[in-house]
Order: structure tokens, then C-alpha cells, then sequence
């Protein structure tokens, strides 16, 4: 279930940051041919949209750290259970 939310956060993520990327887009091409009142209207747009963005990039980060984690505390899981395992066998000998 972890593995479907860090998808769908790095999915949310990459999505924040098309839709920033091209209203920056947007508001170059209006500066350099558009409207004052369009331009400062886009910019603010663009703005709005950096925030948030910036907000999920540092949610991703922390998901992958703890998704790292737990795969690191999964992975000594698996080491205990094989020599609990290997005991068990022994002890049964």
C-alpha cells in the first residue's frame, strides 16, 4: 500500500511541476508580446502553483526517506527470520 501512495505522490508531484513549469512558459511568451494586465495575472497564477509544488517535492522527499527506511527495516527483518530459521532447524536435529 506504501508503494501505491509514493506513486501517486510522485505522480501528484511531477503533475504540480508541468503545470508550474508551463505557466512560466506562459508568462515569458506573454512578456515578451502580451498584455500588462495578463502578464501580472499569469505570474500570480505561476506563483500560487510554486508553493504548493514546493510543498509536495518536500512531502515525496520525506516518503522515499521513510519508504528507504522501511525497506532497510524489512530487510533486517528477513536476516532475523532466516537465522530464527536456521535455529529452529538445529534445534530440531
Amino acid at each position: 500500500m506504501a508503494l501505491l501512495d509514493y506513486v501517486h505522490d510522485a505522480s501528484w508531484v511531477i503533475t504540480s511541476l508541468d503545470k508550474s513549469d508551463f505557466l512560466h512558459k506562459e508568462v515569458q511568451k506573454l512578456k515578451e508580446g502580451g498584455d500588462p494586465d495578463v502578464v501580472a495575472a499569469v505570474e500570480q497564477r505561476a506563483f500560487e502553483a510554486q508553493s504548493p509544488t514546493e510543498n509536495l517535492h518536500v512531502e515525496l522527499e520525506e516518503a522515499t526517506q521513510q519508504r528507504e527506511s522501511l525497506e532497510k527495516e524489512l530487510g533486517e527483518s528477513h536476516e532475523a527470520l532466516a537465522d530464527s530459521w536456521g535455529q529452529l532447524s538445529k534445534a530440531r536435529r
